[in-house]
């Protein structure tokens, strides 16, 4: 599976992304923040918004799952959310 496909097909399945360009290049965003995006060197995407792009070349499928994992958490980060499992539950 070549990277463009794999982006394409993630931001399919992930409520709240999409597809979109940044810099003249394939992005996924979610909401208006960008995420993942791809280059002449491979997938590329942000743990947090202030941290560097991160490059991926997965050639496998357990690293395409492990990339896969690492989108979902960076989505989370991007947008300034929590997972469900990290939020905090206070009783009111």
């Amino acid at each position: 599976m070549d990277p463009r496909t794999f982006l394409t097909d993630f931001v399919a399945t992930h409520r709240g992304t999409r597809m979109g360009r940044l810099f003249g290049v394939p992005a996924a965003f979610a909401g208006r923040r960008p995420f993942a995006r791809l280059s002449r060197r491979g997938l590329e995407y942000r743990a947090s918004p202030t941290d560097a792009w991160l490059l991926a070349r997965p050639s496998t499928g357990p690293e395409y799952l492990q990339l896969a994992h690492q989108l979902e958490r960076a989505i989370f980060s991007c947008a300034g959310l929590q997972p469900r499992d990290q939020r905090l539950t206070t009783n009111d």
